[in-house]
């Protein structure tokens, strides 16, 4: 089975402009990607709140994050922005239960407007990374480690996640909803659509086309070398990044261009421009070469420390 045409490294989750803390990551590699807040806006009548999500797979979600003693953040009362919404059991209980199997990623803006000038739609794969960091659990809260010895990551980005599109849907700010998202008034990109210009809900396959043993959607629950975009060893510079090297033929966008410094025949040194929120990758002509990486993300031998 081929693999999808256009591979997109997404950015989502907490980061040092969306939260100002890192994602954890256990010591027995176990990662808990933390959504961002929502932008406040007084005229929202309806709140999502950090209090309401539940849990991923064991893991029940924190409710503080902890660098400190004096640098912490509450998020029991804070507006939570639950997207990509590629969790079930994370959803808040008032979620409806006719979208159970429905896994969903919305996009927006300028982010949004580089996904649709690159063609990016049915069938494509997103994988979602983030800033991760060594953490504890300590009570009903995470506190991260400093400079631990033992340390899985030290802070790096990291691929949590994934979503291949099945289909795609423009959301105006009112009128009817497509009839499959009538019962996903949670999702942030559907509650609050009224607030998003150029808004996008992508709505993921029921299985990989490339893997069909696993969802179309989901998060990988364990780290493991494959996941990991930071360079090895890298501590000061989480966006310098190691990649296969076939990648920098198929790169699309400013962002991700230029930069690239050989390592070896098969990977490259790229440091990326700007904040960097989707980065497209146009593999149509490198089959093997991408079935060969998303193998490797994909298989238990990439999840494992």
């Amino acid at each position: 089975m081929m693999v999808p045409r256009r591979i997109i490294l997404s950015r989502k989750g907490f980061d040092g402009t969306a939260g100002g803390f890192p994602s954890p990551i256990f010591d027995d590699g176990t990662m808990f990607s933390i959504p961002i807040l929502e932008p406040e806006n007084p005229a929202q009548e309806i709140h999502t709140r950090y209090s309401d999500l539940r849990r991923q797979g064991a893991l029940e979600f924190p409710k503080s994050l902890i660098t400190s003693p004096v640098r912490q953040i509450d998020l029991s009362d804070l507006d939570v922005h639950l997207d990509p919404d590629i969790r079930p059991e994370l959803r808040p209980a008032f979620a409806s239960k006719d979208c159970e199997k429905l896994l969903l990623f919305g996009q927006d803006g300028r982010a949004q407007r580089e996904l649709s000038n690159n063609g990016v739609g049915e069938g494509d794969l997103f994988l979602f990374f983030g800033w991760f960091k060594d953490a504890r659990r300590d009570g009903d809260s995470v506190r991260f480690e400093g400079r631990a010895k033992n340390r899985i990551v030290g802070v790096a980005h990291v691929i949590w996640g994934w979503l291949q599109v099945d289909k795609s849907h423009w959301i105006k700010p009112e009128g009817d909803l497509p009839v499959e998202l009538k019962c996903a008034s949670h999702h942030p990109h559907i509650e609050h659509r009224a607030y998003y210009m150029n808004n996008c809900v992508y709505v993921g396959r029921q299985h990989l086309s490339f893997n069909e043993s696993l969802p179309g959607a989901g998060v990988f629950s364990r780290y493991g070398p494959a996941l990991r975009l930071t360079c090895p060893n890298e501590s000061d510079q989480r966006s310098l990044w190691r990649l296969p090297a076939f990648l920098e033929q198929c790169a699309v966008g400013r962002a991700i261009r230029g930069n690239w410094e050989r390592t070896d025949d098969n990977f490259r040194h790229v440091q990326y421009r700007g904040f960097g929120q989707e980065f497209v990758f146009n593999v149509e002509k490198h089959q093997d070469e991408a079935r060969a990486w998303v193998n490797r993300i994909f298989s238990p031998a990439g999840q494992s420390i």
